[in-house]
């Protein structure tokens, strides 16, 4: 497209007398070019090796029109955009210029250290297009190409009908004095002269193709996108100190990039949840303790219907903030109403609008039905606003491997509601199960299953009647459906763990970029395994599976290795590539995570000394490392506020880093761990291989047992 452009306004310039022929002749080769290699790599059988093909031609191709463009532009388009640009810049800023008020700050050491942010970007480039084409998977290959291809056609169209020079040679006049560097500066001058001087300045392409790069990787959950924010800033700076270009180049390339990422995802049939902003910052905080959160079909949820959510109840506080992250969608959340006694709880409970639902045991007398008035109210409310109300009917909070008895309260107000409401007929009740592999563990993974939703006019018309008690037992069998429950925690973790093994039995293990997920149907098979388990007890053969299977376990856990990590693939290049790849994010990624840990020593102490001290159970940890992380980070922020109004006000700006290297810190030990554990077992396995295959050997036992029980007994 954008050589047919180019080939077609070179024609109509030398049509008008205004650029010679060569322009179209150039244009026209490149684009035979460019169709003749793509016919002959379409030819090659291995699909694989065709697309890196054809996806570094097109790179290729791209990065020879920017050269092109530099003499192109300028004798094809008879105006020049410097002016336009300009003023629109000193428009903004009310009649001043950015780039001439960090002028006032372009000292020697200040440009040097800018111009070394300029020319990373070059090598970020090439780097991450590497990684792309030889460490993603295929679709997300298909995205980050379009995306990048997007971004550089459309900037190259302002390049050709907006062609300028930048703030270096317009305003060369209105800068007090040249620029003084050091080596790297002249590495920058350089290099920019090879390509062809000062050209293309609207828009931003170093801000166009950074900002692509991260925040593709961004959308992934990717670390390596939360590690080059800071050097897509510093480019952002960087190209206006150095004068090549205007604020509104930038913020072009800004929304160019982001519109190209969308814009790819939608062609490739990829889609995101639309989160509102509350249901970003439940992802904000959580993502501080959660390695995952996996959610398993969300097609279950209703849409633009009133719905009750209910949950079972494993993890204090954390429970629905897990579900609305899972899910997308901000959720009215109820409590019990005991926990109003705790200031802080009750502060909490304010900020986020907590209702409050008192239960029979928490009072005595008649008033409980009348301190419940007013929490179904507001309930109510919310559902005929079609919010989404959620209500954990175990009660409270706990550890144990099985569900504790539901309360009446969620039948009693869904049957309620249905009678008083125009909406009533509508309503539905949708239940979910939640499942923590670790939940005492930083790092641990959530798993949020939906199951079928219960429309209320239908289950009414089904049993012929309204009796809450019913509704009740009915709910709780629903959610005991969803979530895996045993008669112990230990027989529940073995079994958890026989069904992870069961279900990716000779799967290699997923890279560390990529978080473990657990098989969709997760729940469905480990509580099929539990029920039969339970039913076959005292089987011969199930007494051997259990005694072969906790042994191998017990190996597994002081070996240090994963279940799924039995079949690494002990591949040399590979190896080389895990490294290659890992090493970047760990040793650029360490300067991060030292700034967050040096920034945020203090309230980080504390906060270890406090969830020790207050956590008596494995459901607090994640509730109390999330809730007093916030409650101390913001005496943090305070804290640093008021130093700066004695001392400088650029402390303000300790802030936003300490929370950036703060989270980014959080995710960087996350990676890690992994990141060392999976270098641990590869190590292992490399010296002893027979290790390995013992190992497999035994792996392939216990699910062949599996296999075998179930043909004989299922």
């Amino acid at each position: 497209m954008i050589i047919g452009v180019l080939t077609f306004s070179s024609l109509i310039s030398n049509l008008l007398g205004q650029a010679p022929l060569k322009w179209i002749l150039v244009c026209s080769g490149i684009w035979l070019i460019y169709i003749i290699l793509l016919f002959i790599t379409e030819k090659i059988q291995k699909h694989n090796l065709k697309n890196i093909l054809q996806s570094m031609i097109t790179i290729v191709f791209i990065f020879g029109l920017y050269r092109l463009l530099a003499d192109l532009a300028f004798e094809v388009i008879p105006w020049n955009g410097d002016k336009l640009i300009s003023s629109i810049d000193k428009f903004i800023f009310f009649g001043h210029s950015p780039v001439v008020y960090l002028s006032r700050f372009a000292t020697p050491e200040i440009v040097e250290l800018f111009s070394i942010a300029y020319g990373i970007f070059i090598p970020y480039l090439y780097f991450s297009i590497f990684l792309c084409l030889l460490g993603r998977p295929e679709d997300e290959k298909k995205i980050f190409i379009t995306a990048l291809t997007i971004t550089y056609a459309i900037s190259f169209l302002g390049y050709l009908f907006v062609p300028a020079k930048g703030p270096i040679v317009f305003m060369e006049n209105e800068f007090s004095s040249p620029l003084s560097g050091g080596y790297f500066l002249g590495l920058v001058v350089d290099a920019i002269n090879n390509a062809g001087g000062p050209h293309g300045a609207f828009p931003s392409l170093h801000i166009g193709a950074s900002w692509v790069i991260c925040f593709f990787d961004i959308r992934r959950g990717q670390l390596r996108g939360l590690l080059y924010i800071p050097l897509v800033l510093c480019i952002f700076l960087a190209t206006m100190l150095l004068r090549y270009h205007y604020f509104i180049d930038l913020f072009a390339g800004f929304i160019i990039a982001t519109f190209a990422v969308l814009i790819s995802e939608r062609i490739h049939e990829i889609s995101f949840l639309k989160r509102p902003l509350i249901v970003i910052f439940f992802h904000f905080i959580t993502r501080f303790y959660f390695s995952n959160i996996q959610v398993n079909r969300l097609y279950n949820f209703p849409k633009e219907m009133p719905v009750i959510l209910i949950s079972n109840h494993v993890n204090a506080f954390i429970d629905p903030f897990v579900i609305a992250v899972a899910t997308g969608r901000p959720l009215k959340i109820t409590a019990k109403a005991s926990l109003w006694k705790n200031p802080l709880i009750r502060m909490a409970a304010s900020l986020f609008g907590v209702i409050p639902i008192s239960r029979s045991e928490d009072s005595k007398n008649k008033k409980y039905q009348l301190k419940n008035v007013s929490s179904f109210q507001t309930c109510f409310e919310g559902l005929d606003q079609n919010e989404t109300i959620c209500i954990f009917p175990e009660g409270k909070s706990h550890s144990e491997s099985e569900m504790l008895p539901f309360k009446t309260g969620v039948a009693r107000m869904a049957l309620e509601y249905a009678q008083s409401s125009e909406k009533g007929n509508q309503v539905c009740i949708l239940p979910v199960g939640l499942f923590y592999n670790c939940k005492s563990r930083f790092g641990s993974r959530a798993f949020v299953e939906i199951g079928q939703p219960i429309i209320l006019s239908e289950w009414i018309k089904r049993n012929e009647t309204e009796d809450y008690r019913l509704l009740t037992k009915n709910l709780e069998e629903k959610i005991g459906d969803l979530t895996p429950q045993a008669k112990t925690r230990k027989d529940l973790s073995l079994l958890i763990w026989l069904s992870e093994i069961y279900q990716r039995f000779k799967i290699e293990p997923v890279s560390v970029d990529y978080i473990y997920k657990f098989p969709e149907n997760f729940i469905k098979v480990t509580q099929y395994l539990i029920n039969n388990y339970y039913r076959l007890k005292h089987n011969p053969e199930i007494k051997r599976l259990k005694e072969d299977a906790e042994l191998f376990k017990s190996e597994l856990d002081k070996s240090g290795i994963r279940a799924e990590e039995v079949f690494l693939p002990m591949h040399f290049w590979k190896a080389v590539f895990f490294m290659f790849r890992e090493l970047e994010i760990l040793l650029l990624g360490s300067l991060l995570c030292t700034a967050g840990l040096i920034l945020n020593i203090f309230p980080l102490t504390i906060l270890i000394i406090l969830v020790r001290f207050m956590s008596s159970d494995e459901d607090h940890w994640a509730t109390n490392y999330i809730f007093y992380g916030i409650i101390l980070m913001l005496f943090w922020c305070v804290g640093i506020a008021l130093f700066s109004i004695f001392y400088s006000p650029w402390l303000l700006f300790l802030i936003p880093v300490s929370i950036f290297c703060g989270y980014f810190g959080s995710q960087y030990i996350q990676r890690l761990i992994r990141t060392l554990k999976r270098l641990k077992t590869f190590m292992r396995f490399l010296i002893q291989p027979w290790q390995q295959k013992q190992l497999i050997e035994k792996q392939t036992h216990i699910v062949n047992m599996l296999i075998e029980i179930e043909k004989k007994h299922i």
